[in-house]
């Protein structure tokens, strides 16, 4: 095997590990938002609860607060989701490998990239939006 062919292949795994980094990361986010938006749901109910245990609601009463806390964590959790957009799959690698001071693998990454953009494999920042 040659050094090309053995470069080329670091540089396939370099990129895989990017990539599933980056999905990782996109994953947790949404984890995040629904988590959120759980809990806001959560803590709408068990007020709705307590509210009920101390006074008494009529149904429409109910119906009414109970709409409002689904549309209100709704409504939240959109606004989390939209809050921390994350940067698209190149602007991540960019600054990761500029943060660890890695320039020569960063333009190492481009230049694969770059050549591989009409390969199956390649993830294409929009196919990795949330």
């Amino acid at each position: 095997m040659t050094d090309f062919n053995q470069t080329e292949k670091n540089i396939q795994q370099i990129v895989s590990l990017l990539r599933n980094s980056y999905e990782g990361i996109l994953k947790r986010k949404r984890l995040t938002t629904f988590c959120f938006l759980g809990g806001i749901l959560l803590a709408g109910l068990g007020l709705l609860v307590l509210i009920e245990s101390s006074f008494y609601l009529s149904a429409t009463e109910k119906s009414v607060l109970l709409s409002l806390i689904i549309v209100g964590a709704l409504a939240a959790g959109w606004y989390i989701s939209r809050k921390g957009t994350l940067p698209g799959f190149s602007s991540y690698y960019e600054k990761l490998l500029i943060k660890n001071n890695r320039k020569e693998l960063l333009s190492a990454v481009d230049l694969y990239l770059d050549e591989n953009r009409n390969t199956p494999d390649f993830i294409k920042p929009h196919s990795l939006k949330i």
